[in-house]
């Protein structure tokens, strides 16, 4: 009662409902300029019963609480799985057009279809491999017209001519010759 804020204290006394000397806890402040006390308490078999449930009903709360939380969380992660699932899906598509093709491209291939890429980087890359197509398709054109005039003139010569290729042994001297093409004459 002394302390300038008061303060709590505990202690046994005589309950008047029961007779009974039972546990109290009790808030005293003193005012020394009246030269009074007053104090308040409360004789804890009372309350006891109140905080536990009180305190129940704070579990259960927790509880209701936690699982909606745990409710709201699998929803967000599903939610996300399914944005995932999504955009892989998105991206495996984009990427099977490249895939197909550079399978294609081996044997002569057809461009990719950039209108049906939406990313402006794979349009990008779609873009240069049809160049580069483009590019072979022209190197390849070009060779065929090349080898096409060299069959035209080796084959109509007025001289007999043979292509041959060398034999090589295992430490590269020549041992033989091959005849690989030879024109009429």
């Amino acid at each position: 009662a002394e302390k300038p804020e008061g303060d709590f204290i505990s202690y046994h006394w005589e309950k008047p409902s029961t007779k009974e000397v039972r546990p109290k806890i009790s808030f005293v402040k003193g005012f020394p300029q009246w030269g009074w006390m007053i104090g308040a308490g409360v004789y804890t078999d009372d309350i006891e019963p109140v905080i536990a449930s009180m305190e129940a009903a704070a579990k259960k709360e927790m509880w209701k609480d936690l699982f909606r939380l745990g409710f709201t969380l699998t929803v967000i992660l599903v939610l996300a799985l399914a944005v995932c699932f999504r955009l892989s899906r998105y991206f495996k598509r984009q990427l099977d057009l490249f895939l197909h093709f550079f399978k294609e491209a081996a044997t002569g291939g057809r461009p990719i279809a950039t209108e049906q890429i939406f990313l402006r980087e794979f349009q990008l890359l779609g873009q240069s491999a049809n160049s580069m197509l483009d590019d072979r398709k022209k190197a390849e054109d070009g060779l065929r017209e090349s080898e096409e005039r060299f069959q035209s003139l080796f084959s109509n010569m007025a001289e007999g001519v043979a292509m041959h290729e060398l034999i090589l042994d295992e430490s590269g001297k020549p041992v033989d010759y091959l005849i690989v093409d030879i024109n009429p004459q």
